[in-house]
Formats: structure tokens, sequence, C-alpha cells
């Protein structure tokens, strides 16, 4: 969730299960992030050590905030994206590098839904760990990120919520909810200030989403 003026923004995450396509026996479980700034499947070191993900290693350029670049190594692997429930399997080609969501942590909606009447009936699931992420998947690829045809839920009309999704590994919700206009007026002056900055970002549907570029 990012925080700016009084203002919460909860970003798409879900938690799925993580196999290496060449050894697919072993799992872990990994809090994703679907962001439409990243390029690809990028998934953190850490978890790729965790599943003895191996490939050829290049160069990546990072560009951040204030026009810096960080420079680091990374690599493609294959693996297997599998949903909580088992019903959702995907293979995919990812790219390993070092911390690509930086400290980015997801929200807990399992538990935090209760408060919202009109999510709480949703079959959310939770997190695992401390809720960093792990693996950010592009949402311009539709077999990992679309919507199924479930009737999308939204909060009543005339009031400001989350946006609740559901995809092919489950339900992930969206969005900020400013508790008057006054704050409403502000999230558009954080986007204004960020770009002044240098940090490129975008407004989605109540969603602040962090733009990577790669070269």
């Amino acid at each position: 969730m990012l925080t700016a003026d009084g203002i919460s923004v909860s970003l798409k995450t879900i938690k799925v299960r993580l196999r290496n396509a060449r050894e697919p026996k072993g799992c872990i479980e990994v809090n994703t992030l679907f962001d439409s700034g990243c390029s690809g499947v990028l998934l953190d070191q850490k978890a790729g050590e965790c599943l003895h993900l191996t490939g050829h290693p290049f160069p990546v350029h990072t560009a951040i905030a204030y026009n810096h670049t960080v420079e680091s190594m990374a690599f493609y692997a294959d693996v297997i994206i599998e949903s909580m429930d088992r019903k959702t399997t995907k293979k995919a080609s990812v790219r390993v590098g070092d911390n690509p969501a930086g400290n980015l942590k997801g929200v807990d909606w399992s538990k935090k839904k209760k408060e919202f009447p009109y999510l709480k009936h949703l079959p959310i699931g939770g997190l695992t760990g401390d809720k960093r992420i792990s693996m950010m998947i592009r949402v311009d690829q539709p077999e990992l990120s679309r919507s199924l045809g479930i009737q999308d839920v939204c909060p009543p009309r005339g009031k400001k919520g989350h946006d609740a999704t559901y995809t092919p590994f489950g339900w992930v919700v969206a969005g900020a909810y400013p508790s008057n206009k006054k704050r409403e007026s502000n999230l558009l002056e954080v986007q204004k200030e960020l770009k002044k900055g240098g940090a490129t970002h975008c407004l989605q549907t109540w969603s602040i989403h962090i733009v990577y570029r790669f070269s």
C-alpha cells in the first residue's frame, strides 16, 4: 500500500504458488503485484534462489526517481505459477533480478475486507510472510492478469473505495478511499509533485503504479 497526504492507495496484490519449471516438485508462496508499469514478469532474486532458478546473466539498467539509474544483473528462467486453490496453472518466463518491487508491501485483504460491506463476502486470500512483494506481473499479459468475466465489485454509487477484480489467480483489490473532497483533490496534487521530482507515476482508477523502465 502507498500512503501520501492522508490517502491510502492499495495496489493489486495476490499470493500465488511458484515452481521451477525444470524441477516442479517443490514450490514456494510469493506475494505478487499486477502492475501496468513493469516489463514482463519480474521475480526477486531471493525467490529465484529458493527455487534454484538459473540462467545466463545480463546487465539491467533501471531508471528510478530523479533521473537516477541503478545497474544490476538479471537472467531469464521458466517458472510455473499456480493459484492457491490449484485451479489455475500457467507457465511463464520470468526475469530474475535484485528486489524489483523495492520495499513495496501488499495489503492483507482477507482481513481488511471486513471493513467494507461490499467486499466482505468475497473469498479474498491473504498474503504470505511480511507482505513484501516478490513478483510483478505486467497487466498486458491477459493469460495471467485478465478478468474472468465475473462481475467486478465496486463501491456503492456515489462513494469512493476499492474495486475488486477476479483474475486467473483469484480476487485482487485496488483503490483509495479519501475521507473527504479535500483529500480526493490532494491525490492529484501528489501525482503532480511526483512528476516534478522526476519520479514517473500513473493514476488509474484510484491506484498509483510505479513505472519501471529497463534498457
